[in-house]
């Protein structure tokens, strides 16, 4: 369920690169509602001149999906993952994570390490004042 979801999102993401974005994303473009099954997105477009729009961006994305427009819809009809597909993307979402979690181990040394050498600064100032008050 969750996998579906995310497809939808990318969907939706990639449907606002056939056109202006950012004057039409595409939640305010359409609905998505009425879907028969997961594995089908019915899209229907409140401006019904966007439906070529949407039908060829969705084409233009490459997303895997039969794309079908008709009454005032597109249908997306997307397919179940086999099992190696599956395998595929799980390995492909590990690496990622890895690659992130790498990324977010290495900002935190490094925002450790800056706040080391700061801290370390004002130590040693604070232990030079110190030092001349007791000179004095």
């Amino acid at each position: 369920m969750g996998q579906d979801r995310a497809q939808a999102r990318g969907i939706r993401r990639q449907l606002g690169h056939g056109f202006d974005s950012r004057r039409f994303p595409a939640p305010a473009l359409s609905d998505r509602s009425g879907s028969p099954s997961p594995f089908v997105w019915v899209i229907k477009p409140w401006d019904r001149g966007m439906l070529q729009e949407i039908e060829r961006a969705v084409c233009e994305a490459d997303l895997g999906v039969s794309v079908l427009a008709a009454d005032g819809i597109v249908r997306l009809d997307g397919r179940k993952l086999t099992e190696q597909e599956r395998a595929n993307a799980v390995k492909q979402v590990r690496e990622l994570g890895d690659a992130a979690r790498t990324a977010v181990d290495r900002a935190v040394a490094a925002d450790g390490q800056h706040h080391a050498a700061k801290w370390h600064h004002l130590i040693e100032e604070k232990v030079a004042m110190k030092e001349k008050e007791i000179a004095v």
